[in-house]
This record gives C-alpha cells, sequence and structure tokens, in this order.
C-alpha cells in the first residue's frame, strides 16, 4: 500500500511539475532576485538534504518525530530545535552550518533531553545555466560527536557527508534532487548509508508553494556497537551491527509560504512509504528562512 502510494505522489507531482510550459518568475517577490532563488528549498530532512541554491540565511528548524511502537526505542517521541546558518563566501561557494540545537527525547523508556551534534561544511556550484533552468552544487559537512549521549548524540568520532545536490526551474513548477553518503570514521561505532531525495513543487497565487518530497536512505556498511537490525535514519546512527543491505524509504506532503523576497515558511508532514520503518513512525518538520 506504501508503495502505491509513492507512486501516486510522484505521478502527481510530475504532472504539476510539467504543466508550465513557459519559464517565467514564480513569484512576484522574487521578480528581481537572482532566477535560481525560484527554486524551493527542501522542507524535509534537513540534516541531511541541502539546497543546490547559494545563499546567505538563517533557518530556524522545529521537528517532532514519532517512534514506532516496534522500533527499539518502544514509542514515544522526540522534539528538536535547531539553527541552521548559511553564508554565501562568493556567488558560488558558501559555507554551511546545518545540524546543531536541542533535543528532548521521549522514547518509550526514561525521558531524557541534552544537544545534537554539530555538522558543517561548504557547498559549491558546478554548473548553471538559466536557459535551461539547471543549476547543480556538490558539497560536504563534516558532523562531530559533541552532543549527548542521553539523546543518542556524541556517538563514534565523527561522520563526513559529501554529498551532490541539483535543481530544475521551469517558471511556476520546479523540482530538486539530491544524493549523499553517510560515512563514519569509526565504521563500528556508526553504521553508514546512502541518502537521496526528491521534490517537486508548483506556485500558487501569493506566494504559496504546495510541494512533494520523497526521501530514501540505503544502509551499506554496519556497525558493531548494538545487535539490532534497526538505526537511527537521519537522526543519528546508533551503531546497528544488522543494518546493511536495509531501504528505508518516506513521503511528505507540505508547503511553503513566500511571504516576502527575503522570507520564506516551510511546513511538512511526513510518513514512511516503505514496510521497514526503523525509528520513523512520522513526523512534522516546520521552519522559517531568512536571506541576508
Amino acid at each position: 500500500m506504501r508503495i502505491c502510494s509513492l507512486f501516486v505522489i510522484l505521478a502527481f507531482a510530475t504532472a504539476c511539475s510539467v504543466s508550465t510550459t513557459s519559464r517565467r518568475p514564480a513569484s512576484v517577490a522574487r521578480a528581481d532576485a537572482n532566477w535560481s532563488e525560484r527554486l524551493i528549498d527542501p522542507v524535509t530532512a534537513p540534516f541531511l538534504w541541502e539546497s543546490p541554491v547559494v545563499h546567505s540565511s538563517v533557518q530556524p528548524v522545529f521537528l517532532r518525530h514519532e517512534f514506532p511502537g516496534t522500533s527499539i526505542l518502544g514509542g514515544g517521541n522526540l522534539r528538536g530545535y535547531a539553527l541552521q546558518l548559511r553564508y554565501a563566501i562568493n556567488e558560488r561557494l558558501a559555507f554551511i552550518a546545518t545540524k546543531d540545537g536541542y533535543i528532548d527525547f521521549n522514547p518509550g523508556g526514561p525521558d531524557s533531553s541534552g544537544w545534537g551534534d554539530v555538522a558543517g561544511g561548504l557547498k559549491y556550484v558546478v554548473h548553471e545555466d538559466e536557459d535551461a533552468g539547471e543549476l547543480v552544487s556538490v558539497g560536504f559537512t563534516y558532523e562531530g560527536a559533541s552532543g549527548s549521549r542521553d539523546v543518542f548524540q556524541g556517538n563514534g568520532e565523527g561522520v563526513w557527508h559529501p554529498f551532490v545536490s541539483a535543481g530544475w526551474d521551469n517558471g511556476d513548477s520546479n523540482a530538486l534532487a539530491g544524493v549523499g553518503a553517510y560515512l563514519p570514521v569509526d565504521g563500528d561505532a556508526e553504521a553508514s548509508f546512502i541518502d537521496y531525495h526528491l521534490q517537486f513543487s508548483w506556485e500558487l497565487d501569493d506566494g504559496l508553494v504546495p510541494l512533494v518530497e520523497v526521501n530514501g536512505i540505503h544502509y551499506t556498511n554496519n556497525a558493531r556497537a548494538l545487535p539490532v537490525n534497526q538505526d537511527g535514519v537521519d537522526y543519528g546512527s546508533v551503531g546497528a551491527a544488522n543494518v546493511a543491505g536495509n531501504d528505508i524509504i518516506t513521503g511528505a506532503l507540505g508547503l511553503r509560504w513566500r511571504w516576502s523576497q527575503s522570507t520564506d515558511f516551510g511546513v511538512a508532514f511526513e510518513d514512511t512509504l516503505t514496510a521497514r520503518e526503523d525509528i520513523f513512525g512520522a513526523r512534522l518538520t516546520m521552519d522559517m528562512i531568512h536571506r541576508f
């Protein structure tokens, strides 16, 4: 049923994304901005998925994440509060700080709270074609093991995350895609995986932009910390020893509101599309992006 839902979502989003044949600015609020600003920033998977657009911004993020009762955490939820920062060094290169913040952790067992790991890096535009509406960036982040172990952060010796991100603009509709690799420095403490992402969006009047997003994770290597077959998806690795080859796909419906040329608000509800969930029950993600 969930796989069928994925195909329905993708078919609907694709039809919407190709419905506009003329290339024109998608929003009055962005009409005088660089063309690439018409690409819609992703809402979900905020710690892994990076927009290809280079800009300077501050981005508060809120997550409410539900754990399945069948997961190794025995149900419950977490609330996460983060602040992402990006600074455009020039038109092609940007510093990015993508993970930090405070976590209120309420699993099936005792509650706890603490700080998340901190991650930062760089992204660089390698291809830009305004006439074709194409933008491609590459980049990386390094996530230090600085967080609290009470909230399943601070494991191992850090993680490298190289990625590629691409966008296609078609006026009132556009698409994003991304792929990355989660590469722990200590492979015994944390499992590794490949992550991939898709977004289709189309703009309505008054700067309202409905969107569909799909995120996937394919585990490539086991860790050795815990003898379990579930791991932390995009939240972080718990060091599962039996996850290599597992796949988890989630789908999200959401909205961005382009309140002004410099400020966006985003919200999305996300659920699993595969039978395998691990610790991913459902998630609400909210953010605000203020460019400067």
